[in-house]
This record gives structure tokens, C-alpha cells and sequence, in this order.
């Protein structure tokens, strides 16, 4: 149930990054991307890219979800502890 929420498939691939079914051993320690309340996941790719490029990370080690409903949302959102927690 938690991982449907979090994966934001509802978003498509704009909606979250990173985890899944890979069963491949962390060697960094991962990263979790956090971006503002108008934005979603898919804002981060560019700095996602520069861990990848640059610093060695793989995908399984780099994770981001949107939280709220992105800009469809703005003007009736605000940030909870809800979309955190998830």
C-alpha cells in the first residue's frame, strides 16, 4: 500500500525515481531529492544526472517522489505532514 503511494504512478514518470525491484547492493549511501511545493519529482533529474555523471551514484541510490499534485495544485495545497510521511 505505502509503495503506491509513494511511486506516484498516477504522475507517470514525472511522478517519482528511484527503489523498485532491483536487487543490486547500495555501495554509496543513497540520496533522497526533495523539491517544492509547485513541483515534482521529474524537477530534480538534472542534479539527479550530476550524481550519476559525476559522483558514481547508480539509479537505486538516488529516490524522489512528488508530493502534493504538483502545479495542478498550487493554489488549493499546502505543505503537510502527510505528503512527508508518505
Amino acid at each position: 500500500m505505502e509503495e503506491k503511494k509513494i511511486a506516484r504512478r498516477d504522475l507517470g514518470t514525472d511522478g517519482s525515481f528511484g527503489g523498485g525491484k532491483q536487487r543490486t547492493k547500495a555501495n554509496k549511501r543513497p540520496v533522497i531529492f526533495v523539491h517544492g511545493l509547485t513541483g515534482l519529482a521529474s524537477d530534480v533529474n538534472g542534479i539527479r544526472r550530476l550524481f550519476r555523471e559525476k559522483g558514481g551514484y547508480k539509479d537505486g541510490e538516488l529516490y524522489a517522489t512528488t508530493n502534493g499534485g504538483g502545479l495542478k495544485t498550487v493554489l488549493r495545497d499546502s505543505m503537510k505532514c502527510d505528503h512527508v510521511k508518505k
